[in-house]
């Protein structure tokens, strides 16, 4: 599958998820298809659990589980640095999220970029 189809498809993925209010397990969705490429039926099962679980146990929980499945079934991605890449996304977003005014998910992507500084930190004192 070329990048592009792979781009094209995360951002539906996102659009959807994002008007059903479900914005971060639909960004943690479509970065996780741009960046595994090839191995989509583990990527589904892994961000698929990730949803179900999502209402059940909410917004961080779900996010930190997600994240946990997804390096444990790619190990390569096992390293802190992804969890770093991921802070500094959420950390970029809430400026974005600011000037939309959507204080209540500027909020959380707050918390969520400090949690993953906190996962990274943590996967590299282990690795």
């Amino acid at each position: 599958m070329n990048p592009i189809k792979v781009l094209f498809v995360s951002g539906i993925f996102l659009a959807v998820l994002y008007f059903t209010s479900a914005v971060f397990p639909a960004v943690i969705l479509s970065l996780a298809v741009f960046l595994v490429l090839h191995n989509f039926l583990k990527l589904g099962g892994v961000f698929l659990f990730a949803l179900i679980i999502y209402p059940l146990v909410g917004v961080y929980l779900a996010t930190i589980i997600g994240y946990g499945s997804f390096v444990a079934v790619f190990r390569k991605f096992g390293e802190g640095r992804y969890a770093f890449i991921l802070a500094l996304f959420f950390l970029v977003l809430c400026p974005v999220l600011l000037i939309t005014d959507r204080n209540d998910i500027t909020e959380i992507s707050a918390t969520l970029a400090y949690i993953f500084l906190v996962v990274g930190a943590i996967q590299e004192v282990i690795n």
